[in-house]
């Protein structure tokens, strides 16, 4: 009968008690069945626990940040000016990875408006623009929310053309009025 010593436990023990291994001159581990068992059992014990104390410090740091914005702030802010690039870097793939996350969070922020009901301003205004009518699918950019600046009431959406033409007036009626005007008389003219 053929043995080996393991050389974990050191114990003289038959050649069947020990796995094949390719890469090993005797074709065989160094460690016993019984003693790799065990090492395999102690190093899942140990990588659940460090999988458990990683969720223990995100939810401590998430803690320690509500207790102390101020110190947060400031240990953010001196990060972000000493890795700028890297800052940079990270808010790029964010921004790629998230785009419709980004439009939502604007909404929300901007004009209290969440996902369901923009969708549903899409579908109440037929999915194009108020004002031109133009398809919301043949568009290269998402609606823009369309807003009275001094009471922050959402109007509907707009393509960008409507958008920037009300902008650029200031949505002063008068003004927009005084530019049919205009357009009117120039088009006489050309008749």
């Amino acid at each position: 009968m053929e043995s080996k010593v393991c050389g974990r436990c050191k114990e003289i023990k038959e050649l069947r008690t020990f796995s094949r291994d390719n890469h090993a001159k005797d074709k065989l581990t160094r460690w016993c069945k019984p003693c790799r068992s065990y090492a395999q059992r102690v190093y899942n014990q140990q990588r659940i626990w460090s999988i458990e104390s990683l969720k223990n410090k995100s939810l401590y740091r998430r803690q320690w940040r509500k207790k102390y914005p101020e110190r947060d702030y400031e240990t953010r802010r001196r990060w972000e000016l000493t890795h700028k690039e890297r800052r940079r870097m990270l808010q790029q793939a964010w921004h790629v990875a998230h785009p419709n996350r980004i439009r939502t969070l604007h909404h929300k922020l901007r004009y209290n408006l969440d996902e369901q009901t923009y969708e549903a301003l899409k579908v109440q205004q037929g999915n194009s623009c108020k004002i031109c009518q133009k398809p919301f699918k043949t568009m290269k950019t998402a609606p823009l929310v369309d807003h009275d600046h001094n009471t922050k009431r959402i109007r509907g959406l707009l393509c960008r053309s409507c958008n920037s033409a009300l902008g650029f007036f200031k949505d002063r009626i008068d003004i927009l009025e005084a530019a049919m005007n205009y357009l009117r008389i120039d088009n006489q003219k050309g008749n």
